[in-house]
């Protein structure tokens, strides 16, 4: 009898999964099995199985959307926690003041011209009030831009197309045209190594491009509170239409970016006219469309990873070290890697 299992099971009142397959809960479609796969809908058994899985030494690995990630192909040891936790709460209103930090934007203008370009699409929403939203981090990204959206809680049109949920956003401290999201960010929730409930402040979530304070700490959040502007409804969804038209187009079946973009600096030290990932693995390395196994640098924008039918992690991690080795052999320069490697390989 499995000892963990049934303990699980019955704190929680939840089924748990013994070598669930991870390929069926990514969006690149690869990973071998987790040794336990549970998914929670509410807080309590949120924390329940995490605190069930330390009490007895089983390491554990929360789960959002499965995007941005790569599961080893001989999958992941311990606990896996499905976050289907979802809610969303308006707590009133509050003055508005965008909390643009001193981050390098690093904006792409897409080398292919009218190819995710949002420079038409910009604007600056000067409105002074504003909403206080908890939102829980099982939520849904494009759940939260529709339901803000259509109530005219605006800010979040920017960040449409981008998919995940809200925990992954403030891990990830992501990005949509030239915003982040812990421009919004007013303070996260999350539960430490002693089970208990903390909150930081924005000042304190040291927010960085593509980083947060999460990234080196292991806790799991629970909720993010946010303020949003009250602004140009109209205007706001017709941006979110048009962007999420323009996203159409990128590749799927991938994990998402598979880089980070150059810094601003780093791009006028190479004399390079763009900064994009993208822009360097297909202009400067010539390497769009190449192969190993089923993965491919994608053809139609060379920062994705795509995923054929019988692809395996360990394609797709080579394909990644090639695009590194070159980019460092020609131009000095270690591609970071966006995409979050998970268990054994």
């Amino acid at each position: 009898m499995d000892t963990f299992k049934s303990k699980l099971e019955q704190a929680t009142h939840t089924p748990v999964f013994v070598k669930e397959s991870m390929s069926c809960h990514t969006s690149l479609r690869v990973g071998g099995p987790a040794d336990y796969f549970t998914a929670v809908d509410n807080l309590e058994k949120l924390i329940l199985s995490y605190r069930c899985a330390c009490e007895m030494g089983i390491p554990v690995f929360v789960l959002g959307s499965g995007t941005n990630i790569l599961v080893g192909d001989k999958g992941i040891r311990g606990l896996v926690i499905k976050n289907n936790v979802s809610k969303i709460e308006v707590l009133g209103k509050i003055p508005f003041n965008l909390k643009r930090g001193n981050i390098s934007r690093r904006q792409e203008t897409h080398w292919r011209k009218g190819f995710l370009s949002s420079a038409d699409l910009r604007y600056e929403e000067d409105v002074k009030k504003g909403v206080l939203v908890e939102v829980f981090s099982g939520t849904l990204l494009s759940f939260l831009i529709n339901q803000t959206l259509s109530n005219g809680i605006t800010g979040l049109q920017w960040f449409s197309g981008i998919p995940g949920t809200i925990g992954g956003a403030v891990w990830n401290n992501i990005h949509g045209a030239d915003y982040f999201f812990g421009d919004f960010l007013k303070s996260v929730s999350f539960i430490d190594k002693h089970f208990t409930i903390k909150e930081l402040s924005w000042e304190a979530l040291n927010l960085k491009y593509n980083s947060s304070y999460f990234q080196n700490n292991s806790k799991i959040i629970l909720s993010a509170k946010l303020v949003f502007p009250l602004g140009d409804k109209k205007r706001a969804l017709a941006v979110s239409r048009e962007w999420l038209k323009r996203k159409s187009g990128q590749p799927k079946n991938s994990a998402g970016c598979t880089f980070s973009n150059l810094t601003i600096v780093q791009a006028k030290k190479l004399n390079l006219e763009n900064c994009g990932a993208g822009f360097v693995i297909d202009k400067i390395l010539g390497l769009r469309g190449l192969k190993v196994g089923d993965a491919q640098i994608s053809e139609n924008h060379a920062n994705f990873i795509v995923a054929g039918g019988n692809v395996k992690a360990k394609d797709v991690a080579r394909l990644i070290k090639i695009v590194q080795d070159k980019c460092e052999d020609k131009l000095g320069i270690r591609l970071k890697e966006e995409i979050v490697r998970v268990g054994e390989f």
